[in-house]
């Protein structure tokens, strides 16, 4: 399945005009939102529907990159980056290491970071884009206002997309009460099979 760029720009390529390559960080409220999920889907995106050249780096602690890499490739093979269709993963490399060694043979890099909270501010900072996913879900709230509040007093949260579980309504009255840029989150089955709706979704960003 292929498709043209659209001529309108989606939301996170009006941020910023840059004619090098995008950096997208993904990251989380709190454990278990889903971020290497929509990060994997995002980048599958990227590299098959947009033909971008496109990698997927893992900035946190969970080792799930690795342990990916071992079901899908022989493990004598995995150094520190390894391949699953078109997108190039690379885990135990620094932010650092990625964009001085390997960032050049790429268009899109997504950086999964993970839990928000455990996050280094400073790479935020450097970050081209940034989403932070969370939910509307009464019980995930207040762990939610604790980073939103902390990425608010950083001057980041402005800069940030939320991508936020929930009843489509109940986002948009969420958003609105506290004045963030959010968008309903993509239900993802499986995040390397893009499909349509995926594909709509991922075209308001790109």
């Amino acid at each position: 399945m292929f498709l043209k760029k659209k001529i309108k720009r989606g939301y996170l390529d009006s941020l910023r005009e840059r004619n090098d390559i995008k950096i997208v960080g993904v990251m989380g409220c709190y454990k278990g939102v889903g971020v290497t999920t929509i990060s994997i889907a995002m980048a599958n995106y990227l590299a098959e529907i947009m033909s971008a050249k496109t990698a997927i780096l893992e900035c946190n602690e969970s080792g799930d990159f690795c342990s990916m890499g071992q079901l899908y490739i022989d493990a004598n093979d995995i150094k520190s980056s390894y391949s699953i269709g078109k997108v190039t993963y690379f885990f135990e490399v620094s932010f650092d290491e990625f964009i001085a060694t390997h960032a050049k043979r790429f268009e899109y890099v997504i950086v999964d970071m993970g839990c928000c909270l455990k996050n280094d501010m400073d790479l935020l900072y450097r970050l081209d884009y940034k989403i932070l996913l969370g939910s509307i879900m009464p019980y995930k709230l207040s762990d939610q206002k604790l980073v939103m509040d902390e990425l608010g007093s950083a001057r980041i949260l402005d800069s940030c997309l939320c991508l936020l579980n929930g009843d489509e309504k109940n986002v948009k009255e969420y958003s609105l009460k506290n004045k963030i840029n959010s968008l309903q989150a993509p239900m993802i089955a499986n995040p390397y099979i893009i499909e349509n709706k995926l594909v709509n979704f991922f075209q308001l960003l790109f």
